[in-house]
């Protein structure tokens, strides 16, 4: 076969090109279903519905067609929005993401957004708008469930172990269920069972002396610490460490200029969106400073992920 003479390399670049053609096409097919539906095509070509049709010709399932049908119903009124739907320029699950809360006068900030940010993102930023970005709070407790069951001694006895150990650290009382939270907290993650003793200080002297290559674990450990393992604007596990001064600028790892964060918050805040990114309770900007060095480098890093991400939905 021809693709023989190809190098890896080459046959990858092959597939990837060929992938992204199919993917617009697909786009742009699913654009035309409400104008197929108006029209009634699908019934002068041998189909029963739309949502034949659409399986028939483009290998679509009937909750995309219902979706793209409603979606396109949404948008009557956003030509920019709907424009980016029909183009197949953006996926129609992206355009989804904000067509309830796009408004005639918005919507073109929320084109430029689509069309600007990875779909994690978008997803945080209309919680946000929306105002349904709620932590857990007395208003919404957690629900709770009993647990009886019986242990040996001896695993009754290192479980006791480790509640006075944790005890001890907190400086309180706890339960045995949060005594059992923090159990699973330390099982799930691999980095905070490994102690490390320094002084934040010399931690802080290490991060900022360190002008090259992956962040210490020290620096880690301090900011997950500080942030109770939290993320600072969501308080969902920390999965990512941000530079609030951007690294490439900087070049240290200062970890006074470092935050925890879940990784649909670090995708947000590369979009130069946030402010007050070294802060709890983000505040969100209708569009970025476009003058600014953080805005270009941020720029490099979400066209760098969008070019290697394969949710094109």
């Amino acid at each position: 076969m021809k693709y023989k003479k190809l190098s890896d390399s080459e046959f990858y670049q092959l597939c990837k090109k060929r992938g992204r053609v199919a993917l617009l096409s697909k786009r742009q097919f699913a654009a035309l279903l409400p104008e197929a539906k108006q029209r009634r095509t699908y019934r002068r070509h041998g189909c029963s519905s739309i949502h034949e049709f659409a399986a028939k010709l483009g290998g679509m399932s009937y909750a995309s067609v219902d979706k793209i049908l409603n979606l396109s119903e949404k948008l009557k009124d956003k030509p920019t929005l709907r424009a980016q739907l029909e183009s197949g320029e953006q996926g129609w699950s992206k355009i989804e993401k904000v067509a309830y809360i796009a408004t005639p006068a918005t919507e073109k900030e929320w084109a430029q957004k689509v069309a600007n940010l990875p779909q994690t993102s978008l997803e945080k930023l209309v919680q946000i708008n929306r105002g349904d970005f709620t932590l857990k709070s007395e208003s919404q407790p957690e629900k709770r469930e009993r647990f009886s069951f019986e242990v040996n001694e001896k695993i009754a006895l290192r479980f006791r172990q480790f509640k006075q150990k944790i005890e001890k650290e907190r400086g309180e009382t706890l339960s045995f269920g949060e005594v059992l939270e923090e159990l699973f907290v330390e099982q799930s993650q691999p980095e905070k069972q490994i102690t490390i003793q320094v002084c934040p200080e010399c931690t802080k002297k290490q991060g900022r002396e360190k002008t090259s290559g992956a962040m210490p674990v020290a620096v880690k450990k301090l900011v997950s610490t500080r942030q109770n393992n939290k993320c600072l604007n969501c308080n969902s596990p920390i999965e990512c460490f941000h530079h609030t001064k951007r690294f490439a600028i900087k070049h240290n790892h200062d970890p006074d200029f470092i935050v925890g964060l879940c990784k649909k918050c670090h995708n947000l805040v590369h979009s130069s969106l946030v402010p007050n990114e070294q802060e709890p309770n983000w505040q969100i900007l209708e569009a970025p400073d476009m003058n600014t060095l953080k805005w270009a480098i941020d720029q490099k890093v979400l066209n760098y992920r969008l070019l290697n991400s394969h949710a094109f939905g």
